[in-house]
C-alpha cells in the first residue's frame, strides 16, 4: 500500500510539472522541415498516429511561398493527398515571398497529416510549381 501511495503521489506530481502548452498535447513530437521547395507533403502518413496507440496531433506550421501569387497553406486529416476540391481541417494565406504560420493546438489527425500549398482559398487546388517551403510540427 505504501509503494502504491508514493507512485501515485509521483504520477500527480508529474502531471503538475508539465510545461504549461502541455494541455494542448503538443510538448512531445516530431518536426518536419522541406530541405527543398515542394507543394504538399505527407508529414505522418500511417494511420494518423506517431506511435502505435495514439492519435496525431497537429500542432503548428509555418510555410514560405516563393511564388508570384498569394497561396493557401492547408492541412488535411489524410494519410495521402486528397483530390483537388477537399476542403482542408485548417487554411491560412501566404502572400507572394512571405513565411507565414498557424497553429494547430494540438488538432487531433486520426488518418495522417498533410500540409499542401493551394492557389485557391476554401478548398484545395495544388499549386502547380513546386514554390513552398513547411516547417510543421506534429505531437502524440
Amino acid at each position: 500500500m505504501r509503494t502504491f501511495m508514493i507512485l501515485f503521489l509521483l504520477a500527480l506530481l508529474a502531471g503538475f510539472c508539465r510545461p504549461a502548452y502541455a494541455d494542448n498535447n503538443c510538448w512531445a513530437g516530431a518536426d518536419y522541415t522541406s530541405a527543398a521547395k515542394e507543394d504538399s507533403h505527407v508529414v505522418i502518413g500511417t494511420g494518423g498516429a506517431i506511435s502505435s496507440f495514439l492519435p496525431a496531433r497537429f500542432c503548428q506550421a509555418a510555410v514560405t511561398n516563393n511564388s508570384a501569387s498569394t497561396v493557401w497553406a492547408m492541412v488535411f486529416d489524410s494519410a495521402t493527398l486528397p483530390a483537388n476540391g477537399t476542403k482542408p481541417k485548417l487554411e491560412w494565406n501566404v502572400a507572394t515571398n512571405t513565411t507565414n504560420g498557424e497553429f494547430g493546438y494540438g488538432m487531433q489527425m486520426n488518418t495522417g497529416v498533410v500540409i499542401a500549398c493551394s492557389s485557391t482559398e476554401a478548398s484545395l487546388t495544388v499549386t502547380v510549381a513546386s514554390s513552398c517551403f513547411f516547417h510543421v510540427t506534429v505531437a502524440h
